[in-house]
């Protein structure tokens, strides 16, 4: 079933309150390369790049709260 302007227009508003484009420059050959290791997975580029930078926001997170506990544990 196709997509309605309403729908399309809707999503297109989501998409500017809550979501953000995050790009980097690199040699053609090192993104064909990626692309090429992607495809190899069975998934994309924007798949990848979205893990990594979901779980580097995670490790990140984990070790700040980790660090905070044993600070407040030392302290005790």
């Amino acid at each position: 079933m196709p997509v309605s302007e309403s729908q399309k227009k809707s999503r297109n508003k989501w998409d500017k309150e809550n979501m953000k484009i995050v790009a980097c420059k690199i040699k053609k050959e090192h993104a064909e390369l990626f692309a090429q290791y992607a495809a190899a997975h069975e998934t994309t580029v924007n798949a990848l790049l979205r893990e990594f930078i979901l779980e580097k926001i995670n490790e990140y997170w984990y070790k700040a709260a980790l660090c905070k506990w044993i600070y407040k544990s030392v302290r005790k």
